[in-house]
Order: C-alpha cells, then sequence, then structure tokens
C-alpha cells in the first residue's frame, strides 16, 4: 500500500515519495508509469487530457533543457531540434481541443478557453499553443522543486515545522486534513511558505528582454538585450532579511516592511512576473499543509544512531530550475488515524479525477 514504507519508519527516497503520495500505489515500483502518469495529470490542466496525447514526447519532457551545451559547438542545432518537437507536440495537442470543441465534447480547460477567444488575443496558431502549454513546460519542476526545499528546511529548521504544526492542530484539528479554507487562519504557516521561496529560490536566474534602448545608473542598454535579475542575491540581502541563512518565517510576521505582506519577488518582477504564481503558492501551502498536518519530518540515521542531515547547498539544475539534489529522510505518521484519513481522502479525490479520464 501506498504508506506501508513510511508506516515502518524505514528511510526513502524523496523523488519517489513524492510520487507515491501523490499518484496510486501500483506505480510505487514502476518509474515510468510514474514519469506518465505525472505528465498526464499536469497536461489537463492545459488540455483537458489526463491521458498523455503523446506519451513519447511529454514523458521526455524532463530533461530536455540545455541538453545541447553537451555536444558543443552543435547546440544551435540541438535547440532548433528541440524547437521542432515542441512545436509539433503543442500544436497537435491545441488542435484536438479544437476537434473537440467542434464536435461538442470538449470540457472546459485553458486551450479551450483561450480558442474562445482566439479573435480578441490576436495570437498565430503556433502562439497561442505556446501559450496554453506554459502549465506544462515550467509547472513541473518549480513546483516539486519548492516542496523538495520545504522538506530540506523541515530536516535543518525542526523548529519552524514544530510552530506550523502546532497551528495545523489548534486550527485544523485532528480529524480531517487542512484545506485552502483554513488558509486566513493559518498566519505562522503562510509565513513559512513565504519563507520557503525565500530561503532557497527555485529560479535563481531567469532572463528578461528589453524593448528599448535605456540607461541605468549610467550603463546603457540596448534594446533587445537579455538581462538576468540575480533572484538568489536578493535572497540573500543581509539588509532585507537579517541572517538570510537561516530558515526563519517569523521575518514575514514580525515586520511593519511592506514588502513583505505580499511576498512575490522570488517569482519575479514587472511585466514579466511568473504568470503562474498564484497557482504555485497555492500548491505549495496545501502540499506543505497537508505535509505537516499528517507527519513528522525527520532524517535518517546511519548504524551508530547519528542524524544524517543533507547539505542545504547541495542543489543541481533542472531545465530553469534549481533544485535539491535527492536526499534521503523518514515520514512518520503523526497519530494512528493519519493513513485512513488520507486514504479516505485520496478515494475521493481518484473518483472526482474520472471527470478527466
Amino acid at each position: 500500500m501506498v504508506f506501508s514504507r513510511v508506516l515502518s519508519g524505514t528511510p526513502i527516497i524523496f523523488r519517489d515519495l513524492r510520487l507515491q503520495l501523490c499518484f496510486p500505489s501500483r506505480m510505487a515500483d514502476e518509474p515510468p508509469a510514474l514519469t506518465t502518469s505525472l505528465s498526464s495529470r499536469t497536461t489537463g490542466v492545459s488540455w483537458n487530457s489526463r491521458e498523455p496525447i503523446r506519451p513519447e514526447s511529454i514523458s521526455s519532457k524532463r530533461g530536455l533543457f540545455f541538453s545541447g551545451f553537451l555536444a558543443l559547438p552543435r547546440f544551435r542545432h540541438d535547440f532548433d531540434r528541440i524547437r521542432a518537437q515542441d512545436t509539433i507536440l503543442y500544436t497537435t495537442l491545441l488542435r484536438e481541443v479544437r476537434q473537440q470543441m467542434d464536435a461538442g465534447t470538449s470540457k472546459e480547460c485553458i486551450s479551450s478557453r483561450s480558442l474562445d477567444n482566439a479573435a480578441d488575443l490576436g495570437f498565430a496558431e503556433v502562439e497561442l499553443a505556446y501559450a496554453v502549454s506554459a502549465p506544462f513546460g515550467a509547472g513541473i519542476d518549480t513546483t516539486v522543486g519548492s516542496v523538495e526545499v520545504f522538506l530540506l528546511a523541515a530536516l535543518l529548521f525542526p523548529g519552524p515545522a514544530k510552530k506550523a504544526q502546532e497551528e495545523l492542530d489548534r486550527v485544523v484539528g485532528r480529524d480531517r486534513l487542512p484545506t485552502f479554507d483554513d488558509e486566513d487562519a493559518l498566519p505562522y504557516l503562510g509565513a513559512f511558505v513565504k519563507e520557503v521561496t525565500r530561503w532557497r529560490p527555485i529560479a535563481p536566474f531567469v532572463a528578461r528582454a528589453v524593448t528599448r534602448d535605456d540607461t541605468y545608473e549610467k550603463y546603457f542598454i540596448p534594446k533587445d538585450t537579455s538581462v538576468y535579475g540575480n533572484t538568489y542575491a536578493m535572497m540573500k540581502d543581509q539588509e532585507m532579511f537579517p541572517e538570510p541563512e537561516v530558515f526563519r518565517p517569523e521575518r514575514f510576521l514580525d515586520t511593519t516592511e511592506p514588502r513583505f505582506a505580499d511576498f512575490t519577488l522570488p517569482f519575479g518582477f514587472g511585466r514579466r512576473v511568473c504568470p503562474g504564481m498564484h497557482v504555485a503558492l497555492q500548491s505549495i501551502y496545501i502540499l506543505v499543509a497537508r505535509t505537516l498536518w499528517a507527519f513528522d519530518v525527520e532524517p535518517v540515521r546511519d548504524e551508530q544512531g547519528r542524524a544524517v542531515l543533507p547539505d542545504p547547498d547541495a542543489f543541481r539544475f533542472m531545465g530553469l530550475s534549481r533544485v535539491p539534489e535527492p536526499f534521503r529522510f523518514t515520514l512518520r505518521p503523526r497519530t494512528p488515524d493519519v493513513v485512513r484519513i488520507i486514504e479516505a481522502e485520496t478515494a475521493e479525490a481518484e473518483e472526482r479525477l474520472k471527470e478527466f479520464d
């Protein structure tokens, strides 16, 4: 069953765990099925289908980014090939939604809404296809990476996690999982989520383009120049974030700093702020809330019983995201009823998702 390894207290690899908690238990030992299911559910946001319409293309998306650099100086040709693959994939998916709309069989999704408003949007087909694919292309690794950072922080700084659990127990109780309706009554948990996005930002360098000639502090920046905002350095600004290496959610509570009230800096700024910011924050909130409500996050121990903690700076790039290296830990249910409550919630969620089969 899904929680067999968790209940026994046996350490497990996080990348397996995150999928065990999200997907049916039969997939626990089938990595290809796990990848397919992950991609399948993500495609549903954009194209209203839980099954990958082009499984060989979708399943191979993870890891495609920057592959060309491994074959210098041929990287330009590799990127051209990847772009061509993406274009075929996205336009084909969009056309299939259009066919479903014409047949009256399509359910509402981002693609159907965008196609309904295509004339007003003024996008060419390929532009529209890329636009509606954004949740798939940009939403997988970033959200998963943020959850990995949360678990890393919970291991290295157990105090804040305990405080968040105390707040959850006080507000939610132990008879049900937390929901989005609880969010306003959980200020410490909200600060905890903000600190997750600050402590180790997932997208530290994202390119922006200058649309016209500009001058900044006597530096001339020509039109079409690529500019990279150093989000990582901003999150380590000691004037704004004293002791920046310490995971301290209280910094977002014990302050009158207006920039902390609606802290979105890790998601970019200006016209090119992340369009999926609110979806990402909601996803991180509910995953953090439910994990802390259900489990204690504990380190694995060596043969001498000493805690083995991961390196807080061991990160790697996955596409445009900077994510922790795989690490081991233990999830221990906080009460005997945790498994029963989660299994009941899972069964209900699976029933609701059948609408999109």
